[in-house]
């Protein structure tokens, strides 16, 4: 999903991954955790310029599971 929150000063693209269910990390079921592990290493690596994770205490949404996912501005405007 987009993220709203107006991050365009550093990211031209900044997306976020959540999951349907509404469950912190330590309550993803083992298909969930899979999934999750799957894109991440797999699929989101070739869209994005990092996958950023919040550890718990720093979360906004701390009971729901999601990454932002970010493709930084380049200071020399080429594409990536």
């Amino acid at each position: 999903m987009k993220n709203k929150f107006p991050y365009d000063r550093y990211f031209t693209k900044s997306d976020m991954l959540v999951t349907k269910r509404h469950v912190p990390d330590d309550n993803l079921s083992e298909a969930e955790e899979a999934e999750l592990m799957h894109l991440k290493h797999q699929v989101l690596c070739s869209d994005y310029d990092s996958i950023i994770e919040h550890m718990s205490l720093n979360k906004s949404i701390p009971e729901h599971t999601h990454l932002h996912l970010v493709e930084y501005k380049r200071p020399d405007g080429l594409p990536r």
